[in-house]
């Protein structure tokens, strides 16, 4: 995915047999990282963009022109009447644990742990509210000392909570979701690491902002083929 804030987080405990690596599914600790998600203002845009803006923590070269932040203190409002309350949005981790090369976005599996949806604050639009996880049981396939995953971010509207997969989502009428670009071979902290804070994506390792898309509603779909057929029908009698 772009690369949204992921940091690497405290497991706590002894190293058990079947410990995995974990992380600290966040986009916004401030003076580490800050990142956002975007939609486009068009309902129907299919335009989508990655990387981080100049507010951005660190700073990047992007601009969203023509794109809104995800979530706020809006209800209903934006693109479809749905981006200014954030619980209509689903953002979770996508990984593949133990991979140190890139894989298709395909070949990364949900880690329903790191699920979380967007902030409803004004100041926080963009940004999603970071799990609270008792006992994390990490990412499958990423043990060892120094355990490694590639990583993206998943982000779907969730139609009031019962859109609850990405795969949903993409199998769903409206549409609208979008991935990350992939993090490859991202260091996690092993289970037995003792840490004071969380570390931030650092050395190449930044998750960034990106946007997601929607489709036609039907309605559009529908005129669409309708202007199609009387062109057709047109042609036919010339």
């Amino acid at each position: 995915m772009n690369k949204t804030v992921i940091t690497s987080l405290l497991s706590v405990g002894a190293l058990a047999a079947y410990a995995q690596g974990t992380l600290n599914f966040t986009d916004y600790d401030y003076g580490t990282i800050i990142t956002h998600i975007w939609i486009n203002s068009n309902p129907n845009g299919s335009l989508v963009l990655s990387g981080n803006t100049a507010a951005d923590t660190p700073a990047g070269t992007q601009t969203y022109t023509g794109f809104v932040k995800l979530g706020g203190s809006g209800v209903n409002t934006g693109p479809n009447g749905l981006v200014g309350n954030g619980l209509n949005f689903t953002a979770q981790l996508e990984a593949l644990g133990g991979a140190t090369t890139a894989v298709p976005l395909s070949s990364l599996h949900p880690v329903t742990q790191y699920t979380a949806t967007f902030s409803t604050t004004a100041a926080r639009a963009g940004t999603w509210t970071p799990p609270v996880i008792s006992n994390d049981p990490g990412i499958p396939g990423a043990g060892g000392i120094a355990p490694t995953a590639d990583i993206a971010v998943a982000c779907w509207y969730n139609a009031g909570g019962t859109i609850t997969t990405l795969a949903a989502a993409q199998a769903s009428g409206n549409g609208i979701w979008g991935e990350s670009p992939e993090v490859v071979a991202f260091s996690l902290t092993a289970p037995s690491s003792i840490t004071s804070k969380p570390q931030g994506f650092n050395n190449d390792q930044d998750t960034v902002s990106f946007s997601i898309s929607g489709i036609p509603e039907p309605s559009t779909i529908a005129l669409g083929l309708m202007a199609a057929g009387v062109f057709f029908a047109r042609s036919r009698k010339i």
